[in-house]
């Protein structure tokens, strides 16, 4: 029956429009589409740029995670999955997808070997995944208030015991500190979980509850499936809408004026400055946060080495930009190259001063996909990867 209540409720919520609602919204910058795609649970993102994403399906074995490219090129990557729900990477490049109806977690390795990780008690209706820095496995179980820790070797334990007023689970993140947060998709609140496992209420909300949930440069972000909006919660708990109008649809524009359909999986470019949202509506979302200012680029700190950031948005379509600093004034040469190594675009070669640089770059008559950008600066090389996407 429980199986049966969320298929009925993943159908349910693309016939929902405006919900009320007390909370007061801010304002982000765009949203825009990647990709046609009806994707109603888990989201995960690869160092490559490409997007997993996973469709609850009725029979429910015949669940799908399908894989989106950069350029919005939409291809099954499994099929035949037993309800997948959330879906993650660790540190190896290893994928974890959660088999909601088997009890069970998958393991894809990078060079596609699919093997079950874990599976049986005490998982429950596996939903929301993420690692530690240990490499730790944690996740929410759906059908039971638990999370479950499964330590690299497949070990399992429960880690929390989440109050009986918690409801149904959906999503699970954890913040720098490693405190984990856990998401209800009964009602509007998010408990948090320490490090010895204690359990506190962290918000609560007039929200009628929440999809997945994500930690992203000192705030969280997370979905609601059944108000058609993305909502923003600060460290003090405090919590307001992010996007969206709350009726049901598919409009691109300014985070206010945007609309959804059915919001559920979330994942966050590398840097953090941009969003992605999988919607059972029927595509896969954008939204590009405003860019993150931190101390290691205030245009008047003096730098003590040399550094290159992550380029904003990223990815982009068409431009971005490239942050660089220099520890001293020296003959700098920045330039992007393609993934064979071809130079497409030399974008400073010259005498720079010390001090902190912001560079534009952009990409128009390039094609979409995965980019390197390099900083050679006095006989060093700091490089990093950008996804232009069309």
């Amino acid at each position: 029956m429980n199986i049966l209540r969320r298929t009925k409720e993943l159908l349910l919520f693309l016939m929902l429009t405006t919900l009320g609602s007390s909370l007061s919204a801010v304002t982000a910058q765009t949203v825009g589409t990647v990709a046609a795609l009806s994707a109603s649970d888990g989201l995960a993102l690869d160092a490559e740029g490409n997007l997993y994403a996973t469709r609850y399906a009725f029979p429910p074995q015949f669940g799908t995670v399908f894989k989106v490219t950069p350029d919005g090129t939409v291809t099954t990557f499994l099929d035949n999955q037993p309800g997948p729900a959330d879906l993650t990477f660790d540190a190896a490049g290893n994928l974890y997808v959660a088999n909601f109806n088997s009890n069970s977690i998958l393991k894809v390795s990078p060079t596609g070997e699919a093997a079950t990780f874990a599976s049986g008690f005490p998982l429950h209706g596996p939903l929301g995944l993420v690692f530690d820095d240990e490499q730790n496995l944690y996740v929410l179980n759906d059908l039971s208030p638990t999370v479950v820790r499964i330590d690299p070797s497949g070990a399992k334990q429960v880690a929390a015991v989440l109050p009986n007023n918690f409801g149904y689970g959906s999503g699970l993140t954890r913040d720098e500190e490693g405190n984990l947060y856990a998401a209800s998709y009964s009602h509007g609140s998010v408990f948090k979980i320490d490090g010895d496992g204690r359990v506190t209420l962290f918000a609560s909300s007039s929200a009628p509850g929440f999809g997945f949930i994500l930690y992203v440069n000192g705030a969280f972000y997370a979905t609601g499936i059944q108000s058609n909006r993305l909502y923003k919660f600060t460290m003090d708990g405090e919590v307001s809408i992010f996007a969206g109008t709350g009726i049901a649809g598919h409009v691109d524009g300014e985070a206010a004026s945007a609309q959804f359909s059915g919001p559920n999986g979330l994942v966050a470019s590398p840097s953090g400055d941009t969003l992605f949202i999988a919607e059972g509506g029927g595509y896969i979302r954008r939204v590009v946060l405003e860019p993150i200012n931190t101390g290691l680029w205030e245009p008047d700190a003096v730098p003590q080495h040399m550094d290159l950031g992550q380029n904003y948005p990223n990815p982009f379509n068409p431009s971005t930009h490239i942050r660089y600093r220099l520890d001293r004034g020296q003959h700098v040469r920045l330039s992007v190259v393609d993934l064979l190594g071809k130079e497409v675009a030399t974008l400073v070669d010259r005498h720079v001063p010390a001090g902190v640089y912001e560079v534009p770059f952009d990409a128009s008559s390039l094609a979409a996909g995965v980019y390197v950008y390099r900083l050679h600066a006095g006989g060093r090389e700091i490089t990093r990867k950008m996804v232009l996407a069309r």
